[in-house]
């Protein structure tokens, strides 16, 4: 009987060692491992290039009855965005593009099919979110308008690009410690952007889940205005700035981790204004003057970006600088700050070109320090 209680003591004791080696080893060795994955953002993932394309607009070109060259360069829409993918696919070390919306005229069949060709011949991956002109045309008095496609159909058309099932919005990580956010801001009948409830939810549930990550958030509408008229509303400017957008933002400021929203819908050069430690970005269409994309590279907790022209026949270049000012203040792209006169034309060229933006930097050693405090408050996870 004593042999045996002592034999269960023995055992006991063994269990009880096992027990306080797997807790102080094996799990610390997981909760090592999850610091380290936690940690690498800070170490390796922060040296990278992606590149943005926005706003292509594409339209093919048939017949006399197709759309002609306006202040969106139409008639050589393909050709700006063909040029464009050729020069992406030359810059070494991209690792992803984004686009942002607009793809189409809005949202005919084979223009859907056109860019989707274009875009598939991007070296890389790309990823997409919808445009007010992808979605069906409700407004009946357009010029030139054709059968336009649902907003379903351009989501099937891109999968794999971001979208993945029958959701408008997504998310994924597109390198080690990088993830990245697609809204759809677009509304049918409406060229102006609103981001819905189910979305919002999912956007706070996604940031909660991703907290460790070096976040951008990319969507259709700006969620800051850039000029005075955006904020007054004049010409309907307002609606270049998404309708909800502080409650958007909102939602956005709650996560640290979040760094770059990226938008496109206003057509001027690309810049940026940093908010509560975010940098929003609106960035240029490859169809209107200038005709640009855009370069980011992030490198030891420093984001750069370099708007570059889209190479193109001087004739294109002059045509389109051309269009834009053959408009009075109650078109886009002009409004009352640039009037028909040389100094408006003038003003209004250099809020087009952006000439002090083409090329600039955002410090993200906040973020940094920030990413820190994260890996200090996962510590405890196990």
């Amino acid at each position: 009987m004593r042999l045996r209680k002592l034999l269960l003591s023995v055992i006991s004791i063994c269990l009880l060692l096992f027990l306080t080696f797997y807790i102080i080893h094996i799990k610390g060795v997981a909760r090592s491992e999850k610091l380290q994955r936690l940690s690498s953002i800070s170490k390796k993932t922060l040296n990278f290039k992606f590149a943005v394309i926005s706003d292509p607009h594409i339209s093919v070109f048939k017949s006399s009855k197709s759309p002609t060259n306006e202040v969106k360069m139409f008639k050589d829409s393909v050709s700006l965005l063909e040029s464009t993918v050729k020069e992406i696919n030359k810059i070494q070390d991209i690792k992803f593009v984004c686009v942002l919306g607009d793809l189409t005229k809005d949202a005919e069949p084979w223009n859907v099919d056109k860019v989707k060709e274009i875009l598939d011949r991007l070296q890389v991956p790309y990823y997409v979110v919808l445009g007010n002109h992808d979605v069906s045309v409700v407004d009946s008095h357009l010029k030139n308008m054709g059968p336009s496609v649902t907003r379903s159909t351009m989501i099937w058309t891109f999968q794999g690009h971001g979208f993945s099932g029958p959701n408008r919005w997504w998310s994924l990580d597109p390198l080690p410690g990088v993830h990245l956010i697609g809204l759809d801001s677009t509304m049918i009948g409406d060229w102006g952007g609103y981001i819905d409830n189910k979305q919002l939810k999912f956007l706070e549930k996604d940031l909660q889940n991703n907290k460790s990550k070096f976040t951008i958030v990319m969507l259709h509408h700006q969620l800051l205005p850039y000029t005075k008229a955006e904020e007054t509303g004049e010409n309907n400017f307002n609606k270049f700035v998404l309708y909800n957008s502080k409650q958007v933002r909102e939602v956005l400021e709650k996560f640290p981790q979040v760094a770059v929203v990226l938008s496109g819908h206003r057509h001027i050069s690309t810049r940026y204004k940093m908010e509560k430690s975010i940098a929003y970005f609106t960035c240029a269409s490859t169809v209107t003057y200038p005709m640009r994309y855009t370069i980011f590279e992030i490198k030891d907790w420093k984001l750069t970006y370099t708007t570059k022209d889209v190479p193109c026949d001087q004739k294109v270049w002059e045509e389109a600088r051309k269009n834009a000012l053959n408009t009075n203040i109650n078109t886009w792209p002009r409004w009352s700050a640039h009037p028909n006169t040389p100094s408006g034309d003038s003003s209004l060229l250099e809020e087009l070109e952006g000439p002090s933006f083409q090329k600039g930097f955002v410090s993200l050693t906040r973020l940094k320090d920030i990413m820190r405090l994260l890996n200090k408050r996962y510590n405890h996870i196990e």
